[in-house]
């Protein structure tokens, strides 16, 4: 497909704001068909809308919509992902998670319970795959992140017009196949995935407000 068009505000940005006036969003064509991709952001703040009127009108004109995972329909199916936990996911005792973290990530890792108040006894049992999947997956134990909501992600902001106008949905990928993908990995890599999970969420806040300013500067 070939990019024609990288879509900007209806009003011309005054001068000195031109650049934050960009949007994170984009027009490509092949022959007649028609491609919009806006970058999405999963959790947001009510200050994200309304959205520029370009991002809307290209949704209005689309006869479908395509995204990650349609989250508003699809269900974790526990069974599975119990059955995966206890198949790839644990430890048998006594073996647990302490005994494979490598120095680095073992020290990050007691800094992060000291930080959040919990203990070794919570994930040692688990492989640092899944360990990863309960923490980034759960918010932050301090901090104040109440103003995120799932609710007013973009991907829900979508969902739900789909939902009230009929728009035929399809989705790239289901939560079950993600789980599963991350079970697969070496333990290197679920070693390093694990770190940079523990050394990131503490400064959750201060890189979604990064994130915001980005998407909102395009």
């Amino acid at each position: 497909a070939k990019v024609t068009e990288t879509l900007q505000p209806s009003a011309p940005p005054a001068k000195h704001n031109r650049e934050a006036a960009k949007l994170y969003f984009w027009k490509a064509t092949r022959g007649n068909d028609t491609v919009y991709l806006l970058g999405t952001i999963h959790l947001a703040p009510p200050s994200l809308y309304p959205l520029p009127p370009k991002i809307e009108a290209a949704f209005s004109e689309s006869k479908a919509l395509v995204v990650e995972i349609a989250i508003d329909r699809r269900k974790v199916d526990q069974s599975k992902v119990d059955a995966l936990v206890e198949k790839s996911g644990k430890y048998i005792s006594p073996d647990c998670l302490s005994k494979h973290l490598s120095k680095e990530t073992k020290k990050i890792f007691d800094e992060y319970l000291a930080w959040s108040g919990e203990s070794w006894a919570m994930y040692n049992p688990y492989k640092a795959w899944y360990v990863r999947e309960m923490i980034s997956s759960s918010v932050p134990r301090r901090g104040d992140l109440s103003k995120l909501k799932k609710a007013l992600g973009l991907d829900m902001h979508f969902l739900k017009k789909a939902t009230e106008t009929k728009k035929a949905v399809y989705e790239f990928e289901t939560i079950d196949f993600q789980i599963a993908l991350n079970s697969k990995f070496t333990e290197a890599v679920q070693d390093k995935l694990l770190r940079l999970a523990l050394l990131s969420i503490k400064n959750t806040e201060v890189e979604m407000s990064k994130i915001f300013s980005a998407w909102k500067a395009g």
